[in-house]
């Protein structure tokens, strides 16, 4: 039996970071605890091989394979596009 989304919401066992970048005060606030944690969320930059030490991808459909949470990092324009690849995914 799937999980249902608002359990995959509250409990995910997969997180992307849309826009992650060492370069960002509010990336760091998010990731590095992430990272600390022991946890390996999926980093989406498209301007960067790697962030963090950590791969990249360049997009939400790049990874291949859905996710259960997305944190969206980036300006109110792109993030409407962000929640529609999202969307789109699954």
């Amino acid at each position: 039996m799937g999980r249902t989304a608002i359990s995959r919401l509250l409990a995910p066992t997969s997180i992307a970071v849309v826009g992650a970048s060492e370069k960002l005060g509010m990336s760091n606030n998010a990731v590095l605890p992430m990272l600390d944690a022991g946890l390996d969320p999926f980093l989406i930059n498209p301007n960067r091989a790697s962030v963090y030490d950590q791969p990249t991808a360049p997009s939400l459909s790049a990874l291949g394979e859905p996710v259960d949470a997305v944190l969206a990092l980036v300006n109110a324009e792109r993030s409407v596009e962000v929640v529609e690849e999202a969307a789109a995914l699954g």
